[in-house]
């Protein structure tokens, strides 16, 4: 909980390039101390989209090589749509804040998932790799390219972020194996949807050149985005959804 305070308090808009510097040295930071080789990249390449800023916010790429085979991708984005909100709060199972959900409980679950493997010391994946970007709120104009050229070689990608990404062959069986593990080790339900809604995502951003099974949704619970005032997250799934990540990690790993 304290680094979601810590990454919500911090005012991250995506045309703030200020904070997003601050927040992009801060998750630097807490993926070092996970036991990750980090950069921090600034995009020079920025794609010319309507209303696409001429300088974007930098992309926190860390990697994590272990003794395995398989590639794995975590995906999470350090923007929000809105250039100042509200601060971070908890009221009852509710942690409310700007861009709390959408997607700063990305990027702390990413965090905190690492540092779980880092004290389990489990190692058995070829790699895994972290983007966190600062423009995903924008279509991405400045990391789109980098996070289409990392996918290429991956076999799994985990997006921490709600998506409406057609579900492939290997995504599904990757969700069904999800639901499996929140039903029969965590006795709790889940509810995947396998067929596309619209809107562009990073984890579609990485479909394109990657044949990954790619599942989004990855972090917690919760509703509101988008709202300056209302978005929050389920205190209460962040435990689940940790275990939830951790545990694919393994098992895609194995394969």
């Amino acid at each position: 909980m304290t680094t979601l305070k810590t990454l919500v308090n911090i005012e991250s808009g995506s045309k703030d390039i200020e904070g997003l510097n601050q927040i992009s040295k801060t998750v630097a930071e807490q993926l070092k101390s996970a036991g990750a080789e980090v950069s921090v990249i600034q995009p020079k390449d920025i794609m010319k989209l309507d209303g696409a800023p001429d300088q974007t916010g930098p992309v926190v790429k860390a990697v994590l090589k272990g003794k395995g085979q398989r590639n794995i991708m975590l995906l999470a984005h350090n923007d929000t749509v809105y250039q100042k909100g509200q601060p971070f709060r908890l009221e009852g199972n509710k942690a409310y804040g700007l861009g709390i959900l959408d997607d700063k409980q990305g990027v702390a679950a990413v965090i905190h998932v690492l540092e779980m493997l880092q004290q389990l010391k489990y190692q058995d994946y070829g790699t895994l790799t972290v983007l966190i970007n600062s423009d995903e709120e924008i279509s991405s104009p400045g990391s789109r390219q980098l996070i289409m050229d990392t996918a290429k070689n991956q076999d799994v990608v985990l997006s921490f972020e709600t998506g409406g990404l057609e579900a492939s062959a290997q995504a599904k069986k990757l969700a069904a194996q999800a639901q499996q593990i929140y039903r029969n080790e965590l006795n709790l339900p889940m509810k995947v949807e396998t067929a596309a809604w619209g809107g562009g995502t990073d984890a579609a951003f990485a479909g394109v050149t990657s044949k990954a099974a790619i599942i989004e949704g990855m972090g917690m619970s919760g509703d509101g985005l988008h709202s300056d005032k209302a978005e929050y997250i389920l205190t209460d799934s962040i435990v689940p959804r940790l275990y939830l990540a951790a545990r694919l990690i393994v098992e895609s790993s194995k394969k």
